[in-house]
């Protein structure tokens, strides 16, 4: 696996490896973002196949 803390690719990731790419506001993973939205909360769109009835939009909130 690859890793690189210097994309060269203009692409914005700080850090992006074969497994996923971490750009200042957020984290890629195939087809699965989290994104930051403050300080303290992000959302993210990743839906775990336990939970494949409920909405894919999570938001955790860290207070």
């Amino acid at each position: 696996m690859q890793q690189s803390t210097e994309t060269g690719d203009n692409s914005g990731a700080i850090w992006k490896s074969e497994a996923y790419a971490v750009y200042r506001d957020s984290v890629v993973q195939g087809k699965h973002v989290a994104r930051v939205l403050s300080p303290t909360s992000l959302t993210s769109n990743y839906q775990s196949p336990a939970n494949a009835f409920q909405s894919p939009r999570s938001t955790l909130s860290l207070v």
